[in-house]
Protein backbone atom coordinates (compact mmCIF):
# COMPACT_ATOMS: atom_id res chain seq x y z
CA UNK A 1 0.00 0.00 0.00
CA UNK A 2 1.12 3.37 -0.67
CA UNK A 3 2.30 5.88 1.90
CA UNK A 4 0.55 8.83 1.68
CA UNK A 5 3.42 11.19 0.97
CA UNK A 6 3.79 8.81 -2.59
CA UNK A 7 -0.14 9.07 -3.32
CA UNK A 8 -0.80 11.56 -5.89
CA UNK A 9 -3.84 14.04 -5.00
CA UNK A 10 -5.82 15.41 -7.89
CA UNK A 11 -7.29 18.67 -6.82
CA UNK A 12 -11.06 18.57 -7.06
CA UNK A 13 -11.38 22.09 -8.94
CA UNK A 14 -8.56 20.76 -11.66
CA UNK A 15 -10.40 17.19 -12.31
CA UNK A 16 -13.75 18.84 -12.85
CA UNK A 17 -12.34 21.75 -15.10
CA UNK A 18 -10.84 19.39 -17.42
CA UNK A 19 -13.96 17.61 -17.30
CA UNK A 20 -16.32 20.65 -18.36
CA UNK A 21 -13.33 21.35 -20.89
CA UNK A 22 -13.19 17.77 -22.29
CA UNK A 23 -17.35 18.13 -22.04
CA UNK A 24 -17.15 21.21 -24.15
CA UNK A 25 -15.33 20.59 -26.67
CA UNK A 26 -17.00 17.04 -27.38
CA UNK A 27 -20.13 19.49 -27.66
CA UNK A 28 -18.89 22.14 -29.96
CA UNK A 29 -17.03 19.71 -32.78
CA UNK A 30 -20.19 17.69 -32.36
CA UNK A 31 -22.38 20.79 -32.80
CA UNK A 32 -20.03 22.48 -35.73
CA UNK A 33 -20.52 19.06 -37.75
CA UNK A 34 -23.91 18.65 -37.54
CA UNK A 35 -23.97 22.06 -38.59
CA UNK A 36 -22.06 21.66 -41.42
CA UNK A 37 -23.72 18.81 -42.66
CA UNK A 38 -27.29 21.06 -42.83
CA UNK A 39 -25.47 24.00 -43.86
CA UNK A 40 -21.92 24.04 -44.61
CA UNK A 41 -21.67 27.81 -45.91
CA UNK A 42 -22.93 29.27 -42.33
CA UNK A 43 -20.90 26.47 -40.60
CA UNK A 44 -17.93 28.01 -42.34
CA UNK A 45 -18.60 31.34 -42.06
CA UNK A 46 -19.00 30.86 -38.18
CA UNK A 47 -15.99 28.85 -38.00
CA UNK A 48 -13.60 31.40 -39.73
CA UNK A 49 -15.35 33.93 -37.90
CA UNK A 50 -14.81 32.58 -34.70
CA UNK A 51 -10.77 31.91 -35.92
CA UNK A 52 -10.89 35.47 -36.92
CA UNK A 53 -12.27 37.03 -33.68
CA UNK A 54 -9.79 34.92 -31.32
CA UNK A 55 -6.78 35.78 -33.74
CA UNK A 56 -7.64 40.12 -33.29
CA UNK A 57 -8.24 39.34 -29.10
CA UNK A 58 -4.88 37.78 -28.91
CA UNK A 59 -3.21 40.60 -30.58
CA UNK A 60 -4.97 42.94 -28.63
CA UNK A 61 -3.79 41.19 -25.53
CA UNK A 62 -0.36 40.12 -26.53
CA UNK A 63 0.46 44.06 -28.21
CA UNK A 64 -0.65 45.87 -25.28
CA UNK A 65 1.09 43.63 -22.77
CA UNK A 66 4.15 43.46 -24.97
CA UNK A 67 6.03 45.74 -22.14
CA UNK A 68 5.98 43.65 -19.41
CA UNK A 69 5.50 39.81 -20.71
CA UNK A 70 9.16 39.85 -21.00
CA UNK A 71 8.38 37.12 -24.28
CA UNK A 72 9.29 38.55 -27.62
CA UNK A 73 7.91 35.29 -28.98
CA UNK A 74 4.52 35.89 -28.19
CA UNK A 75 4.72 39.12 -29.29
CA UNK A 76 5.72 38.22 -32.82
CA UNK A 77 2.48 35.56 -32.79
CA UNK A 78 0.22 38.46 -31.79
CA UNK A 79 1.34 40.62 -34.65
CA UNK A 80 1.47 37.97 -37.49
CA UNK A 81 -1.83 36.63 -36.22
CA UNK A 82 -3.81 39.97 -36.89
CA UNK A 83 -2.44 39.92 -40.58
CA UNK A 84 -3.24 36.74 -40.76
CA UNK A 85 -6.79 37.43 -39.47
CA UNK A 86 -7.23 39.80 -42.37
CA UNK A 87 -6.52 37.35 -44.51
CA UNK A 88 -8.47 35.17 -43.79
CA UNK A 89 -11.57 37.69 -43.42
CA UNK A 90 -11.02 38.25 -47.15
CA UNK A 91 -10.94 34.48 -47.74
CA UNK A 92 -14.27 34.21 -46.23
CA UNK A 93 -15.53 37.30 -48.09
CA UNK A 94 -14.40 35.43 -51.30
CA UNK A 95 -15.67 32.29 -50.46
CA UNK A 96 -18.02 30.39 -52.88
CA UNK A 97 -21.27 30.60 -52.49
CA UNK A 98 -20.99 33.91 -49.98
CA UNK A 99 -22.40 35.74 -53.04
CA UNK A 100 -20.45 38.88 -52.24
CA UNK A 101 -18.33 39.26 -55.50
CA UNK A 102 -21.14 37.68 -58.08
CA UNK A 103 -19.67 35.17 -60.50
CA UNK A 104 -16.11 34.48 -58.62
CA UNK A 105 -14.82 30.87 -58.39
CA UNK A 106 -13.39 29.17 -55.78
CA UNK A 107 -9.93 29.79 -56.52
CA UNK A 108 -9.79 33.84 -55.02
CA UNK A 109 -10.89 32.39 -51.92
CA UNK A 110 -8.29 29.22 -51.75
CA UNK A 111 -5.68 32.09 -52.57
CA UNK A 112 -6.19 33.96 -49.43
CA UNK A 113 -6.45 30.73 -47.45
CA UNK A 114 -2.66 29.75 -48.72
CA UNK A 115 -1.79 33.40 -48.17
CA UNK A 116 -2.98 33.52 -44.44
CA UNK A 117 -1.26 29.92 -43.86
CA UNK A 118 2.00 31.29 -45.07
CA UNK A 119 1.72 34.17 -42.66
CA UNK A 120 1.04 31.75 -39.98
CA UNK A 121 3.92 29.83 -40.63
CA UNK A 122 6.49 32.68 -40.67
CA UNK A 123 4.70 34.19 -37.48
CA UNK A 124 5.70 30.63 -35.82
CA UNK A 125 9.22 30.65 -37.30
CA UNK A 126 9.73 33.87 -36.56
CA UNK A 127 8.88 33.62 -33.00
CA UNK A 128 10.84 31.00 -32.48
CA UNK A 129 14.06 32.67 -33.79
CA UNK A 130 13.67 35.86 -31.27
CA UNK A 131 12.87 33.49 -28.21
CA UNK A 132 16.11 34.69 -26.92
CA UNK A 133 16.31 38.34 -28.23
CA UNK A 134 16.17 40.40 -25.17
CA UNK A 135 14.84 43.51 -26.92
CA UNK A 136 12.58 43.40 -29.73
CA UNK A 137 11.70 46.63 -31.92
CA UNK A 138 7.85 45.45 -32.52
CA UNK A 139 6.72 48.19 -34.24
CA UNK A 140 9.57 47.15 -36.75
CA UNK A 141 7.66 43.27 -36.80
CA UNK A 142 4.30 44.99 -37.33
CA UNK A 143 5.37 46.88 -40.27
CA UNK A 144 6.91 44.24 -41.82
CA UNK A 145 4.33 41.61 -41.46
CA UNK A 146 1.27 44.07 -42.44
CA UNK A 147 3.55 44.69 -45.45
CA UNK A 148 4.19 41.22 -46.20
CA UNK A 149 -0.13 41.09 -45.78
CA UNK A 150 -0.64 43.99 -48.01
CA UNK A 151 1.73 42.31 -50.97
CA UNK A 152 -0.14 38.85 -50.79
CA UNK A 153 -3.36 40.98 -51.02
CA UNK A 154 -2.35 42.75 -54.04
CA UNK A 155 -1.00 39.75 -56.01
CA UNK A 156 -4.28 37.94 -55.75
CA UNK A 157 -6.66 41.06 -56.62
CA UNK A 158 -6.01 43.10 -58.33
CA UNK A 159 -2.60 42.48 -60.10
CA UNK A 160 -3.99 38.63 -60.33
CA UNK A 161 -0.45 37.70 -60.34
CA UNK A 162 -0.85 34.97 -57.69
CA UNK A 163 -0.67 31.18 -58.87
CA UNK A 164 -3.80 29.61 -59.06
CA UNK A 165 -4.71 27.11 -55.80
CA UNK A 166 -7.86 25.69 -56.87
CA UNK A 167 -9.60 24.86 -60.66
CA UNK A 168 -13.28 24.37 -60.42
CA UNK A 169 -13.57 20.64 -61.78
CA UNK A 170 -10.11 20.02 -61.76
CA UNK A 171 -9.03 20.33 -58.06
CA UNK A 172 -6.23 21.79 -56.26
CA UNK A 173 -3.14 22.70 -57.91
CA UNK A 174 0.11 21.38 -57.50
CA UNK A 175 1.30 25.01 -55.99
CA UNK A 176 -1.57 24.37 -53.56
CA UNK A 177 -0.40 20.83 -52.59
CA UNK A 178 3.07 22.03 -52.75
CA UNK A 179 2.39 25.28 -50.80
CA UNK A 180 0.71 23.14 -48.11
CA UNK A 181 3.49 20.91 -47.98
CA UNK A 182 6.32 23.60 -47.37
CA UNK A 183 3.91 24.93 -44.66
CA UNK A 184 3.92 21.92 -43.28
CA UNK A 185 7.55 22.02 -43.34
CA UNK A 186 8.12 25.38 -42.15
CA UNK A 187 6.13 24.89 -39.08
CA UNK A 188 7.85 21.68 -38.29
CA UNK A 189 11.30 23.70 -38.16
CA UNK A 190 9.69 26.32 -36.04
CA UNK A 191 8.61 23.50 -33.24
CA UNK A 192 11.99 22.03 -33.26
CA UNK A 193 13.84 25.52 -32.50
CA UNK A 194 10.91 26.21 -29.86
CA UNK A 195 11.84 22.66 -28.37
CA UNK A 196 15.46 23.51 -28.71
CA UNK A 197 14.85 26.90 -26.62
CA UNK A 198 13.08 24.99 -24.13
CA UNK A 199 14.88 26.37 -21.06
CA UNK A 200 13.69 29.62 -22.12
CA UNK A 201 10.18 28.94 -22.00
CA UNK A 202 7.32 28.23 -19.17
CA UNK A 203 6.64 24.24 -19.48
CA UNK A 204 3.21 25.01 -19.86
CA UNK A 205 3.48 27.61 -22.38
CA UNK A 206 6.13 25.38 -24.58
CA UNK A 207 3.43 22.42 -24.35
CA UNK A 208 0.41 24.93 -26.21
CA UNK A 209 2.80 25.88 -28.90
CA UNK A 210 4.25 22.64 -29.36
CA UNK A 211 0.29 21.32 -29.46
CA UNK A 212 -0.73 24.66 -31.57
CA UNK A 213 1.26 24.01 -33.99
CA UNK A 214 1.15 19.99 -34.36
CA UNK A 215 -2.44 20.84 -34.70
CA UNK A 216 -1.96 23.52 -37.40
CA UNK A 217 0.12 20.59 -39.40
CA UNK A 218 -2.22 18.15 -39.16
CA UNK A 219 -4.73 20.78 -40.60
CA UNK A 220 -2.63 21.54 -43.65
CA UNK A 221 -2.31 18.21 -44.54
CA UNK A 222 -6.23 17.94 -44.47
CA UNK A 223 -6.33 20.50 -46.96
CA UNK A 224 -4.19 18.85 -49.09
CA UNK A 225 -6.59 16.06 -49.89
CA UNK A 226 -9.60 17.82 -50.21
CA UNK A 227 -11.42 18.27 -53.80
CA UNK A 228 -14.69 20.23 -52.41
CA UNK A 229 -14.61 23.06 -50.51
CA UNK A 230 -17.75 21.42 -49.05
CA UNK A 231 -16.32 18.26 -48.05
CA UNK A 232 -15.13 16.00 -45.10
CA UNK A 233 -11.53 16.85 -45.02
CA UNK A 234 -12.30 20.70 -45.57
CA UNK A 235 -14.61 20.13 -42.21
CA UNK A 236 -11.52 18.47 -40.92
CA UNK A 237 -9.01 21.03 -41.55
CA UNK A 238 -11.28 23.82 -40.33
CA UNK A 239 -11.65 22.29 -37.01
CA UNK A 240 -8.56 21.85 -36.18
CA UNK A 241 -6.91 25.67 -37.45
CA UNK A 242 -9.84 26.89 -34.79
CA UNK A 243 -8.68 24.48 -32.09
CA UNK A 244 -4.88 25.55 -33.01
CA UNK A 245 -5.61 29.10 -32.57
CA UNK A 246 -7.90 28.40 -29.65
CA UNK A 247 -3.93 27.20 -28.17
CA UNK A 248 -2.63 29.90 -29.34
CA UNK A 249 -4.87 32.08 -27.67
CA UNK A 250 -4.30 30.36 -24.00
CA UNK A 251 -0.63 30.74 -24.60
CA UNK A 252 -1.04 34.27 -25.22
CA UNK A 253 -2.98 34.54 -22.22
CA UNK A 254 -0.64 32.49 -20.03
CA UNK A 255 2.34 34.34 -21.15
CA UNK A 256 0.89 38.17 -21.12
CA UNK A 257 -1.44 38.09 -17.98
CA UNK A 258 -1.00 35.15 -15.88
CA UNK A 259 2.66 34.56 -15.76
CA UNK A 260 4.33 37.51 -17.52
CA UNK A 261 7.65 37.50 -15.25
CA UNK A 262 8.11 33.72 -15.41
CA UNK A 263 10.02 34.03 -18.91
CA UNK A 264 12.46 36.80 -17.24
CA UNK A 265 12.86 34.99 -14.40
CA UNK A 266 13.90 31.71 -16.43
CA UNK A 267 16.47 33.91 -18.34
CA UNK A 268 18.12 34.99 -14.85
CA UNK A 269 18.04 30.94 -14.41
CA UNK A 270 19.57 29.86 -17.47
CA UNK A 271 22.15 32.84 -17.78
CA UNK A 272 23.07 32.13 -13.68
CA UNK A 273 23.59 28.21 -14.56
CA UNK A 274 25.46 29.44 -16.88
CA UNK A 275 27.71 31.84 -14.99
CA UNK A 276 28.28 29.53 -12.91
CA UNK A 277 29.74 26.73 -15.41
CA UNK A 278 31.76 29.81 -16.03
CA UNK A 279 33.12 30.26 -12.52
CA UNK A 280 33.78 26.47 -11.94
CA UNK A 281 35.71 26.71 -14.95
CA UNK A 282 37.71 29.80 -13.95
CA UNK A 283 38.23 28.05 -10.12
CA UNK A 284 39.98 25.12 -11.92
CA UNK A 285 41.59 27.11 -14.78
CA UNK A 286 42.99 28.89 -10.71
CA UNK A 287 43.75 26.54 -9.57
CA UNK A 288 45.77 25.04 -12.26
CA UNK A 289 47.79 28.29 -12.34
CA UNK A 290 48.16 28.30 -8.40
CA UNK A 291 49.77 24.44 -8.80
CA UNK A 292 52.13 25.82 -12.08
CA UNK A 293 53.57 28.82 -10.12
CA UNK A 294 54.25 26.32 -7.15
CA UNK A 295 55.94 23.72 -9.43
CA UNK A 296 57.79 26.78 -10.97
CA UNK A 297 58.63 28.70 -7.64
CA UNK A 298 59.59 24.68 -6.21
CA UNK A 299 61.67 24.85 -9.65
CA UNK A 300 63.31 28.10 -9.35
CA UNK A 301 64.49 27.63 -5.18
CA UNK A 302 66.14 24.38 -6.03
CA UNK A 303 67.68 25.85 -9.05
CA UNK A 304 68.98 28.49 -7.01
CA UNK A 305 70.30 26.71 -4.34
CA UNK A 306 71.89 24.25 -6.83
CA UNK A 307 74.21 26.66 -9.10
CA UNK A 308 74.84 28.80 -5.80
CA UNK A 309 77.71 26.13 -4.78
CA UNK A 310 79.21 25.88 -8.36
CA UNK A 311 78.72 29.38 -9.17
CA UNK A 312 81.07 30.37 -5.47
CA UNK A 313 83.46 27.69 -6.44
CA UNK A 314 84.04 29.66 -9.91
CA UNK A 315 84.27 32.89 -8.93
CA UNK A 316 86.26 32.68 -5.87
CA UNK A 317 88.86 30.18 -8.28
CA UNK A 318 89.09 33.34 -10.54
CA UNK A 319 89.71 35.69 -7.89
CA UNK A 320 92.22 33.68 -6.33
CA UNK A 321 94.18 33.05 -9.28
CA UNK A 322 94.04 36.55 -10.53
CA UNK A 323 95.48 37.15 -6.95
CA UNK A 324 98.31 34.52 -6.97
CA UNK A 325 99.23 34.49 -10.41
CA UNK A 326 101.59 37.05 -10.96
CA UNK A 327 103.50 36.49 -14.05
CA UNK A 328 100.22 36.13 -16.71
CA UNK A 329 99.60 38.26 -19.67
CA UNK A 330 97.25 41.47 -19.07
CA UNK A 331 94.67 39.76 -21.29
CA UNK A 332 94.39 36.59 -19.09
CA UNK A 333 93.81 38.90 -15.92
CA UNK A 334 90.93 40.73 -17.73
CA UNK A 335 89.52 37.59 -18.35
CA UNK A 336 89.61 36.41 -14.92
CA UNK A 337 88.42 39.25 -13.49
CA UNK A 338 85.32 39.38 -16.05
CA UNK A 339 84.34 35.38 -14.74
CA UNK A 340 84.96 36.87 -10.61
CA UNK A 341 82.32 39.30 -12.24
CA UNK A 342 79.83 37.59 -13.98
CA UNK A 343 79.90 35.61 -11.13
CA UNK A 344 78.93 38.14 -9.11
CA UNK A 345 76.39 38.92 -10.82
CA UNK A 346 74.94 35.45 -11.69
CA UNK A 347 74.57 35.42 -8.35
CA UNK A 348 72.84 38.68 -7.87
CA UNK A 349 70.58 37.21 -10.61
CA UNK A 350 69.82 33.88 -8.35
CA UNK A 351 69.12 35.61 -5.06
CA UNK A 352 67.00 37.92 -6.85
CA UNK A 353 64.91 35.00 -8.98
CA UNK A 354 64.89 33.09 -4.48
CA UNK A 355 63.15 37.14 -3.64
CA UNK A 356 60.53 36.49 -6.32
CA UNK A 357 59.72 32.59 -5.95
CA UNK A 358 59.31 33.52 -2.26
CA UNK A 359 56.63 35.75 -2.27
CA UNK A 360 54.35 33.35 -2.51
CA UNK A 361 55.20 31.70 0.55
CA UNK A 362 54.73 34.32 3.58
CA UNK A 363 52.03 32.58 5.68
CA UNK A 364 51.81 35.85 8.44
CA UNK A 365 48.94 38.37 7.88
CA UNK A 366 50.24 41.94 6.96
CA UNK A 367 50.50 44.37 10.01
CA UNK A 368 50.59 48.10 10.19
CA UNK A 369 53.93 49.48 9.30
CA UNK A 370 55.66 52.96 9.68
CA UNK A 371 57.09 53.54 5.99
CA UNK A 372 60.12 56.34 7.15
CA UNK A 373 62.41 53.39 9.46
CA UNK A 374 62.08 51.26 7.01
CA UNK A 375 62.96 53.57 4.55
CA UNK A 376 65.98 55.21 6.37
CA UNK A 377 67.26 51.15 6.98
CA UNK A 378 67.64 50.63 2.83
CA UNK A 379 69.48 54.12 3.07
CA UNK A 380 71.75 52.93 5.13
CA UNK A 381 72.26 49.36 3.54
CA UNK A 382 72.98 51.23 0.17
CA UNK A 383 75.20 53.91 1.67
CA UNK A 384 78.36 52.86 -0.27
CA UNK A 385 76.24 53.01 -3.66
CA UNK A 386 74.89 56.40 -2.22
CA UNK A 387 78.18 57.93 -1.87
CA UNK A 388 79.28 56.52 -5.21
CA UNK A 389 76.99 57.96 -7.13
CA UNK A 390 76.71 61.78 -4.75
CA UNK A 391 73.36 61.56 -3.93
CA UNK A 392 71.19 62.56 -1.75
CA UNK A 393 67.77 61.04 -0.43
CA UNK A 394 65.22 63.42 0.84
CA UNK A 395 62.25 61.43 3.26
CA UNK A 396 58.69 63.09 4.05
CA UNK A 397 56.63 61.92 7.04
CA UNK A 398 54.74 59.49 5.54
CA UNK A 399 51.34 57.24 6.40
CA UNK A 400 51.68 54.04 7.81
CA UNK A 401 50.79 51.25 5.49
CA UNK A 402 49.61 47.72 5.98
CA UNK A 403 52.45 45.23 4.32
CA UNK A 404 54.54 42.57 5.97
CA UNK A 405 58.05 44.26 7.21
CA UNK A 406 60.03 41.84 4.87
CA UNK A 407 57.98 42.51 1.38
CA UNK A 408 58.02 46.29 2.92
CA UNK A 409 61.80 46.29 2.94
CA UNK A 410 61.79 44.47 -0.60
CA UNK A 411 60.41 46.70 -2.80
CA UNK A 412 62.00 50.24 -1.15
CA UNK A 413 65.57 48.16 -2.17
CA UNK A 414 64.33 47.81 -5.47
CA UNK A 415 62.69 50.99 -5.86
CA UNK A 416 65.74 53.45 -4.16
CA UNK A 417 68.49 51.16 -5.38
CA UNK A 418 67.08 51.74 -8.95
CA UNK A 419 67.00 55.37 -7.98
CA UNK A 420 70.37 55.22 -7.19
CA UNK A 421 71.50 53.67 -10.26
CA UNK A 422 69.77 56.04 -12.69
CA UNK A 423 69.34 59.61 -10.85
CA UNK A 424 71.62 62.20 -12.76
CA UNK A 425 75.28 62.46 -10.63
CA UNK A 426 74.76 63.97 -7.06
CA UNK A 427 70.81 64.59 -8.08
CA UNK A 428 68.64 63.92 -4.97
CA UNK A 429 66.36 61.34 -4.28
CA UNK A 430 63.06 61.56 -3.33
CA UNK A 431 60.52 59.46 -0.99
CA UNK A 432 56.91 60.70 -0.51
CA UNK A 433 53.11 59.63 -0.43
CA UNK A 434 49.50 60.80 -0.36
CA UNK A 435 46.65 59.26 0.76
CA UNK A 436 43.83 58.18 -1.62
CA UNK A 437 40.76 56.34 -1.02
CA UNK A 438 42.28 54.65 1.60
CA UNK A 439 45.19 53.93 -0.05
CA UNK A 440 48.80 55.44 0.62
CA UNK A 441 50.68 55.72 -3.06
CA UNK A 442 54.24 55.70 -2.20
CA UNK A 443 56.67 57.42 -4.66
CA UNK A 444 60.61 57.23 -4.75
CA UNK A 445 61.43 60.25 -7.34
CA UNK A 446 64.78 61.03 -9.41
CA UNK A 447 66.26 62.92 -11.58
CA UNK A 448 67.97 61.49 -13.93
CA UNK A 449 67.32 60.33 -17.23
CA UNK A 450 64.10 58.71 -17.03
CA UNK A 451 61.91 55.85 -18.88
CA UNK A 452 60.36 56.52 -22.56
CA UNK A 453 57.17 56.42 -22.45
CA UNK A 454 56.22 52.89 -24.34
CA UNK A 455 58.66 51.26 -21.99
CA UNK A 456 56.97 52.54 -18.68
CA UNK A 457 55.18 49.67 -18.55
CA UNK A 458 57.22 46.84 -19.99
CA UNK A 459 60.23 47.18 -17.64
CA UNK A 460 58.17 45.72 -14.97
CA UNK A 461 58.49 42.13 -17.01
CA UNK A 462 60.86 39.93 -15.57
CA UNK A 463 64.51 40.41 -17.26
CA UNK A 464 63.13 43.00 -19.02
CA UNK A 465 65.26 45.85 -18.95
CA UNK A 466 65.43 49.40 -20.47
CA UNK A 467 67.29 51.19 -23.21
CA UNK A 468 68.84 53.27 -20.18
CA UNK A 469 68.75 49.86 -18.14
CA UNK A 470 71.44 47.80 -20.93
CA UNK A 471 74.39 50.23 -19.65
CA UNK A 472 73.84 49.76 -15.71
CA UNK A 473 74.47 47.02 -13.55
CA UNK A 474 70.93 45.09 -12.99
CA UNK A 475 69.55 41.51 -13.57
CA UNK A 476 65.78 43.13 -14.72
CA UNK A 477 64.08 41.12 -11.46
CA UNK A 478 63.77 44.09 -9.33
CA UNK A 479 60.54 45.86 -10.73
CA UNK A 480 59.18 42.75 -11.88
CA UNK A 481 59.41 41.85 -7.64
CA UNK A 482 57.65 44.95 -6.65
CA UNK A 483 54.54 44.73 -8.78
CA UNK A 484 54.33 41.25 -7.80
CA UNK A 485 54.28 43.06 -4.34
CA UNK A 486 51.80 45.44 -5.48
CA UNK A 487 49.57 42.37 -6.53
CA UNK A 488 49.69 40.42 -3.47
CA UNK A 489 48.33 43.87 -1.71
CA UNK A 490 45.56 44.21 -4.46
CA UNK A 491 47.41 47.06 -5.53
CA UNK A 492 49.67 48.00 -8.76
CA UNK A 493 53.40 49.89 -9.65
CA UNK A 494 54.17 51.85 -12.09
CA UNK A 495 56.11 54.60 -13.55
CA UNK A 496 55.59 58.43 -14.18
CA UNK A 497 57.50 61.22 -15.91
CA UNK A 498 58.87 63.75 -13.04
CA UNK A 499 58.33 67.09 -13.53
CA UNK A 500 61.42 68.95 -15.14
CA UNK A 501 62.81 65.24 -16.22
CA UNK A 502 63.67 62.02 -14.66
CA UNK A 503 61.37 59.42 -12.96
CA UNK A 504 59.13 58.75 -10.28
CA UNK A 505 58.39 54.76 -9.53
CA UNK A 506 54.82 54.49 -7.64
CA UNK A 507 53.26 51.90 -5.73
CA UNK A 508 49.98 52.01 -3.70
CA UNK A 509 49.75 49.78 -0.45
CA UNK A 510 46.40 49.01 1.83
CA UNK A 511 46.84 51.93 4.66
CA UNK A 512 47.99 51.33 7.86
Amino acid sequence: MDSPSEQTVVPPDTTARTAIFVTCTVLTVAGLTWMSRINYLFFHVLVELASVATAITLFSIGWHTRRISHNPALVVLAVGFLVMATLDLLHILCYKGMGIFPGISANPGTQFWIAARGIEAIAYLAAAGVVAVSHLRSGWVLTAFIAAGAALTVAIWPLEIFPDCLIEGQGLTRFKIGAEYTICALLALAAYLDWRARALFDRRLLNLLLAAIGLTILSELAFTLYSDVYGVMNLTGHLLKLASIVLVYRAIILGALRTPYQGLFRELAVSHAELDIELQQRRKIEQELRRANRDLDAFVRSASHDLRTPLTIITSGADLLRQNLVDIPNDLRDILKEISHQGLRMGDLLSDLLSLARLGEISEPPQSLAVEPVARRVIDDLAFELIASGSTVQIDTMPKVTAHPALLYQLLLNYIGNAVRYAAEGGPIEIDSRLKDGRVVLYVRDHGAGVVEHERDRIFDVFYRGAAGKEREGTGIGLATVRRIASLYGGNAWVEETPGGGATFCIDLPAG
